[in-house]
């Protein structure tokens, strides 16, 4: 990789793309599980437009087998720590760095970073649902499965 300065939306398709390759490698991830995936991703900006982040991240919690963080084999955890993997990183663009838990992170931090968070949220978010299409789900004309 060159010296030169990406832009943020560079490294927001960077992370987006590593994340969603982990999905696709993810042995325990059936068809079924993918499509999953890929549903829950596509919702996600609805959700939190609706109901912003905080409510969201905690639908997804909510959803997710035995609200375990730490589940390999849930797509709402995946989808749960490929956010805060974003958000809570340790580079300089991420929002709460200091945090290792995003749900901290919303509860802790005052309103206008959490306004910054939910919009970063949902610009990350859509090099996500670009890519969890483009790997994930395969075009039903190219045969066989649809995932």
């Amino acid at each position: 990789m060159s010296n030169e300065i990406r832009t943020l939306s560079q490294k927001r398709a960077e992370h987006a793309l590593e994340e969603v390759l982990k999905v696709k490698d993810e042995p325990s991830a059936n068809d079924n599980t993918k499509r999953e995936f890929v549903s829950c991703v596509k919702n996600l900006p609805a959700t939190i437009m609706t109901n912003g982040l905080g409510q969201a991240l905690a639908m997804l919690l909510s959803k997710s087998k035995n609200n375990n963080v730490n589940n390999k084999k849930d797509v709402h955890i995946w989808v749960y720590n490929a956010l805060q993997s974003w958000l809570c990183g340790n580079e300089e663009l991420s929002l709460f760095n200091s945090e290792t838990k995003l749900i901290d992170g919303i509860i802790k931090y005052d309103r206008n970073t959490y306004i910054r968070a939910q919009a970063e949220a949902l610009a990350w978010l859509e090099w996500y649902k670009k890519f969890a299409a483009a790997f994930i789900v395969r075009k039903e004309k190219e045969g066989g499965s649809s995932v």
